[in-house]
């Protein structure tokens, strides 16, 4: 996944920590939605347009996720059952198994940049490309 990031107008080394910024936000969103990052960085010559890249593992994710919940020794289990579906016990903790939002990464990416207000504070438009691995 490779983004194309216009930067906005200023001082070097502030329109640098933005781009900084966007960088790490893109970041950690990636990997907060379960997206396993294997490398990734960013590149500008401070004139023209930067470039963040993230090499993930697994293009697509599965439909479900494990969700952790309770010990079931504590009063809030009854509410955690109440709240899901199937859930099942293992080595005294609740677990069940949630939707995913997001199953692939392009999908989530362009998603991301499209309407975030924190990207729109520190970057300009934002063009993405996914590159797929051959087989």
């Amino acid at each position: 996944m490779v983004l194309t990031v216009e930067p906005l107008e200023g001082k070097l080394d502030v329109i640098g920590t933005k781009i900084l910024k966007a960088y790490s936000y893109v970041k950690n969103e990636i990997l907060s939605n379960d997206f396993c990052i294997i490398d990734s960085d960013w590149y500008w010559d401070k004139k023209g347009k930067a470039k963040f890249w993230y090499i993930t593992h697994k293009v697509t994710l599965p439909e479900k996720k494990l969700h952790q919940g309770p010990p079931i020794h504590i009063k809030h289990t009854k509410d955690f059952e109440e709240k899901h579906n199937e859930v099942f016990e293992h080595e005294g903790r609740l677990y069940t198994f949630k939707e995913r939002k997001h199953l692939r990464i392009s999908d989530f990416i362009k998603k991301l940049v499209k309407r975030n207000d924190y990207l729109k504070q520190n970057v300009g438009r934002i063009k993405t490309k996914v590159y797929y691995p051959e087989h």
